[in-house]
């Protein structure tokens, strides 16, 4: 599994406030601290080396949002619109994801640890190097999505979506696949347990009978 990626120490940044950041522009080596944004400052923002410490997003979107080497924490993102939007480097911890949309996003060599994400919406997106370590992933949309070797550690992805996603190489290993929607076509290197793999087959129509 890549390692976690590196968050910026936070003694050396700077302190402001969510309703301090400003509007559509460059955001470099800040701690927001935790707080509510209910505007769409974060629409084409990029924000560089900092950390968002219990930021909730609501009434806004985040639309072509670029976080570069960025930490998010303990934050409340739910149903939050940021389609399009570019992740590299980037830790995700303890966030509530439910229902937002990270629809045609680019995800770089980042981990989504212990996040609620249930009905997240990833579709057509491209997702490189990245790890789901322990998070609710139930009913969530990876329709047309290409994400090889993405790694799944742990995560509930019971009734999720991977109609034609590319997902060759993944692991699925240590997580709950029941439902998940997938074709035969699909699941070409894909790494699972013999137990994962019986409940697929049958999960696609085989008939498994003793000889």
């Amino acid at each position: 599994m890549p390692n976690r990626p590196k968050a910026p120490q936070r003694r050396q940044l700077r302190e402001i406030a969510p309703d301090a950041l400003p509007h559509h522009d460059v955001i470099e080596r800040v701690r927001v601290r935790p707080g509510v944004i209910v505007d769409d400052r974060l629409e084409h923002a990029r924000i560089d080396h900092s950390v968002l410490d219990g930021v909730t997003v609501r009434g806004g979107g985040a639309e072509e949002l670029m976080l570069r080497h960025v930490e998010l924490a303990q934050c409340d993102w739910a149903n939050v619109i940021a389609d399009g939007s570019s992740w590299t480097a980037c830790h995700i911890d303890g966030c509530k994801l439910t229902g937002a949309h990270l629809n045609r996003c680019s995800v770089k060599d980042s981990v989504f640890s212990s996040c609620r994400a249930d009905f997240l919406q990833l579709q057509d997106a491209r997702l490189q190097r990245v790890v789901f370590a322990q998070c609710d992933l139930r009913q969530a949309f990876f329709n047309g999505t290409q994400m090889p070797g993405t790694v799944f550690d742990g995560c509930d992805l019971t009734g999720a979506d991977f109609s034609r996603a590319v997902i060759a190489g993944a692991d699925l290993r240590r997580s709950r696949i029941e439902e998940i929607r997938v074709s035969p076509e699909q699941l070409r290197d894909v790494i699972v347990t013999p137990d994962q793999a019986l409940y697929l087959a049958g999960l696609l129509g085989l008939d498994i009978r003793e000889a």
